[in-house]
C-alpha cells in the first residue's frame, strides 16, 4: 500500500512537472499578450519628452566639448603618438554644431562649421581605438564603447574606464545607452550590463537559440546584445538573437520572440511621433523568401512590416543589411544600409540614396553604418569613408579624416623607411607614406592590389611591395609608376609573406606555400622549395647575414643558404625550439635572432652567436603566451619584440624587459611589424593603427 502511494506521488509529481514545462513554453512563445500592458506615451507627452531631452543635452554640450579638449591636452601617454584613419564611422552623435563619431580609429569630434577635427586614441587613454558606440548619460558625460571595454569622459576632463574587472559582461561593447534614470547600459557578446547611478552593476544574460554551440561544456552560450534604446516612457529595449527584450521603468520584463520577428535580427530601434516602435530587422522570413527591412509595433500593440526588401541575386540592395534608423517629425523614416540610405515615406513608398562615382556632392559612400537627425533638420550619415551631411536646403557636406594611413580598419601590416626619411606604410587596404614634414599621402594606383603584406627598399631607393597577389615595384623617380616583375615565370597570384634585398642587389621573396623566389640584379628569377633544401614552403621571414648567407624562417623550421649554394637546416637538435619561425633578425656582430611560435607553447626567442652557439633569450611556455610576429633592434643593443596578442616588449642588453600594451598608449596589442629609425624612434604597426614611440 505504501509502495502504491509512493508510485502515485511520483506520477503526480511528473504530471505537475510536465504541466509546468508546457506552461513555461506557452509563456515563452506567446509574447504579445505580455505586451498588453505596454502603453506608449500620447503624442503631446512624447514630443515634450523629446524636447526636454534635447534641451538637457544642449545645456551640457559646451561642457562635453571642453572636457574632451582638456583630456586631449593632458598627454596621458606623452611618449606615444598614434596615427589612425577615422573614416569608418560606427556611430554618430549630433551635439548642436558638434558631431561626435565613434570610428575604427578612435573618438572623433568634428566642428560642423569649420570641419576642424579632434581625435582621441589609446595615447589619450582610450581602452582601444575601435570605438563602437556613443552615448550621453544623465549628468551630461560622454560614454564610449570600444573593443576593449567602455570609457566615460567626465565633464571635468578626466577619463574613467569600465571593464570586465568592474563587472562589464564582456570586453567588446556593441552598444551604449545613457538612460534617463541615470543608469548606463552596455550591449556585449555576453549579455547586457547596467551600471546604475549608485554604482551598482547588474548583468542580464539570455540563452542563445537552440542549436548554438556552448561557450564550454559546463556553460551555456549566452546571446549577444547588439543594440539598445530607451523609449520615451523610460523602458529599455534590447535586441538579442533570441528576440527583443523590454525592461520597463518599474523593473518588469517583456519580450518579442524570434518567431514574432520572422526569425529576423533587430539591429536598431527608433520611436515614431505617434508612439510606435520602429525596428530595423535583417534576414526575416516572408511568404516567398528572406528579406531585410523595417517593422513597426503600433500603439495598438500590433506588429506590421513597413518595408521588406527580399534577397535577389541580381539586386545588390536586396542583400544589404540594415544598420540604423532615424525618424523625422513628419513621420519619414531614414534607414542606414550597406547599399545606401533608404527614405521610407508614411504611405509605404521608399527611395534609396547611394553614392555615385565622380559626383561632387552627395553620399561619400553607399556603405552607411549610422544615421542621425539634428534640430535644424539636417541628416547625418556615417559611412565607411567618412561622414556625409545633407542640409535642409538639399546641399551636402563631407567630413573626412586625412591624418593617418589609408585603411578604414587600421590594420597596419608592413613598414619601410626610405633613404630620404619618408615612412612607407602598408595596410590591409592600400599603401601610404608619411612625409618628413608630417603629412600623410595615400598611394593609389589601379595596378596596386589593396592588401599590402611586405615592404622593402632596394639599393637605389626603389620600393618593393609584397601583396596578396604578387610583388610590385615602385620607382623613386616616378613614385606613381607601378611596374610588374619582368618575368613570365613569376606566379602573379601568389601571396607574398616576406621581402628582403640581398647585398648583391638581388631581391628575395618569401611566399605562402610556394617557397622562396630570388630576383637577381639583372631581373632573372629563380625559385627554391623543400625539394631544393628549404625547411618549409611557407616562408615567413628572410634575413641577409653579414657573411653573405641568407636565412629563411619557415613553417618547417630554419634554413640557411650559404654563399657557395649549400642548404642547411636547423631545428631542435641545434637548440632551436619547435614550431614555426616567424621572424629573423641578422645583427651587425654576425649573430642571429630567431623568433619561433608554437600553437601550444607560445612564442620564444633564440640567439645564434657568430660562432654557431645557441642561447635561449625567451623560453617557450614563458613570458609570451602568443606568437612573436616581428623583431627590431636599436643601435644600443635593445631588442624590440612584437607579439600576436601581448603587445610590444622591450628587451634591454642587460636582460631586463618592459611590456607596452594599450594600457600604456600602444594602438593595439597585435604587433605586425616594427621599425627603428636612425634617431631611435620606434614605429609599431598594429591591428589598431600605427604607433610611434620616442
Amino acid at each position: 500500500m505504501i509502495l502504491l502511494r509512493q508510485r502515485w506521488i511520483w506520477i503526480a509529481a511528473g504530471a505537475l512537472l510536465v504541466l509546468l514545462i508546457v506552461a513555461l513554453g506557452v509563456y515563452l512563445r506567446a509574447p504579445l499578450p505580455l505586451l498588453l500592458d505596454w502603453r506608449p506615451l500620447p503624442a503631446p507627452r512624447l514630443q515634450q519628452h523629446l524636447a526636454d531631452r534635447a534641451a538637457a543635452l544642449a545645456l551640457t554640450a559646451g561642457a562635453r566639448r571642453m572636457a574632451v579638449e582638456k583630456l586631449a591636452a593632458q598627454g596621458v601617454h606623452p611618449r606615444w603618438t598614434t596615427f589612425t584613419s577615422a573614416n569608418r564611422i560606427n556611430d554618430v552623435l549630433v551635439d548642436g554644431e558638434t558631431v561626435w563619431a565613434a570610428t575604427s580609429g578612435g573618438l572623433v569630434r568634428w566642428d560642423a562649421n569649420t570641419a576642424e577635427v579632434l581625435k582621441l586614441t589609446t595615447d589619450d587613454g582610450l581602452p582601444g581605438n575601435t570605438v563602437t558606440a556613443l552615448a550621453v548619460d544623465a549628468e551630461g558625460a560622454l560614454w564610449l564603447g570600444t573593443d576593449r571595454g567602455a570609457a566615460q569622459v567626465r565633464l571635468d576632463g578626466s577619463l574613467r574606464r569600465f571593464t570586465v574587472a568592474d563587472g562589464l559582461a564582456d570586453a567588446f561593447v556593441y552598444a551604449v545607452l545613457g538612460a534617463s534614470d541615470g543608469a548606463v547600459w552596455f550591449g556585449t557578446p555576453r549579455g547586457a550590463t547596467r551600471l546604475g547611478r549608485d554604482g551598482q552593476v547588474r548583468t542580464v544574460r539570455f540563452l542563445s537559440p537552440t542549436g548554438s554551440f556552448p561557450d564550454s561544456l559546463m556553460q551555456p552560450r549566452f546571446a549577444d546584445v547588439v543594440t539598445l534604446a530607451e523609449a520615451p516612457d523610460g523602458a529599455v529595449w534590447l535586441s538579442t538573437p533570441a528576440g527583443v527584450r523590454v525592461f520597463t521603468a518599474d523593473g518588469r520584463q517583456r519580450f518579442l520572440t524570434n518567431e514574432d520577428l520572422g526569425d529576423g535580427r533587430v539591429t536598431a530601434f527608433a520611436f515614431a511621433p505617434d508612439g510606435a516602435v520602429l525596428m530595423a530587422v535583417n534576414t526575416f522570413r516572408t511568404a516567398s523568401g528572406i528579406a531585410s527591412g523595417v517593422y513597426r509595433l503600433n500603439p495598438n500593440r500590433r506588429l506590421e512590416t513597413l518595408l521588406a526588401i527580399e534577397q535577389a541575386e541580381q539586386d545588390a540592395m536586396s542583400a544589404s543589411l540594415f544598420r540604423d534608423l532615424a525618424v523625422a517629425a513628419n513621420g519619414v523614416i531614414w534607414a542606414a544600409t550597406e547599399s545606401g540610405a533608404v527614405q521610407l515615406y508614411p504611405d509605404g513608398r521608399y527611395e534609396t540614396i547611394s553614392a555615385a562615382p565622380g559626383r561632387s556632392e552627395g553620399l561619400i559612400s553607399s556603405n552607411v553604418q549610422a544615421v542621425a537627425l539634428d534640430a535644424d533638420g539636417s541628416l547625418w550619415f556615417g559611412t565607411d569613408q567618412g561622414i556625409s551631411r545633407r542640409l535642409p536646403d538639399g546641399a551636402w557636406q563631407t567630413l573626412q579624416d586625412s591624418d593617418g594611413p589609408v585603411d578604414q580598419y587600421n590594420s597596419i601590416t608592413a613598414l619601410a623607411l626610405a633613404p630620404n626619411g619618408e615612412l612607407w606604410v602598408g595596410t590591409s587596404q592600400g599603401l601610404s607614406r608619411f612625409t618628413v614634414d608630417g603629412q600623410w599621402q595615400a598611394f593609389l594606383s589601379d595596378g596596386l592590389p589593396s592588401e599590402i603584406t611586405a615592404l622593402a627598399h632596394g639599393r637605389f631607393g626603389d620600393l618593393w611591395v609584397g601583396t596578396g597577389q604578387g610583388v610590385l615595384h615602385v620607382t623613386p623617380a616616378l613614385p606613381e609608376q607601378i611596374q610588374l616583375p619582368d618575368s613570365p615565370d613569376w606566379p602573379m597570384t601568389v601571396r607574398v609573406v616576406a621581402l628582403a634585398p640581398g647585398a648583391d642587389g638581388a631581391l628575395w621573396v618569401g611566399t605562402y606555400l610556394e617557397g622562396v623566389f630570388q630576383r637577381d640584379a639583372d631581373g632573372n628569377w629563380r625559385s627554391f622549395t623543400q625539394a631544393n633544401g628549404l625547411a618549409g614552403n611557407t616562408v615567413h621571414a628572410i634575413a641577409a647575414a653579414p657573411d653573405g648567407s641568407m636565412w629563411f624562417g619557415t613553417d618547417g623550421g630554419l634554413s640557411r643558404l650559404t654563399m657557395d649554394g649549400q642548404w642547411q637546416r636547423f631545428g631542435e637538435a641545434e637548440g632551436l625550439p619547435s614550431g614555426t619561425v616567424r621572424h629573423i633578425l641578422a645583427l651587425a656582430d654576425g649573430s642571429l635572432l630567431v623568433a619561433s611560435a608554437d600553437i601550444a607553447t607560445g612564442g620564444s626567442l633564440t640567439r645564434r652567436s657568430a660562432d654557431g652557439t645557441w642561447q635561449t633569450l625567451i623560453a617557450p611556455d614563458g613570458e609570451i603566451p602568443s606568437d612573436i610576429l616581428c623583431l627590431a633592434a636599436s643601435p644600443d643593443g635593445t631588442i624590440w619584440i612584437g607579439t600576436g596578442q601581448d603587445g610590444l616588449i622591450r628587451l634591454d642588453p642587460n636582460g631586463t624587459s618592459q611590456r607596452f600594451t594599450t594600457e600604456d598608449g600602444l594602438a593595439a596589442n597585435t604587433v605586425n611589424a616594427l621599425l627603428v629609425a636612425p634617431d631611435g624612434t620606434v614605429w609599431v604597426a598594429t591591428d589598431g593603427g600605427l604607433s610611434r614611440l620616442r
